[in-house]
């Protein structure tokens, strides 16, 4: 499981620069999540760090919050 989400492109991708990457990232983030049953600690921890840099990479305090209540 950890080589699943190590190797998905997502995780790399939820830190970019890019909104369009970013938002790309966590559509795809979503159907993984959805797909999955059970995910290891390890891949909890991967995909924690990918989100806590997506919110850091928002530009402005009023986009995080779109961004963490967004129900997308």
């Amino acid at each position: 499981m950890a080589e699943d989400a190590q190797s998905s492109p997502f995780i790399k991708n939820l830190a970019s620069s890019d909104k369009r990457t970013r938002d790309s990232a966590l559509a795809s983030l979503r159907a993984f999540l959805s797909s999955r049953s059970e995910i290891s600690e390890l891949d909890l921890l991967k995909l924690w760090k990918g989100l806590f840099y997506c919110l850091w990479m928002q530009d402005k305090p009023a986009h995080q919050q779109a961004l963490s209540r967004s129900p997308r």
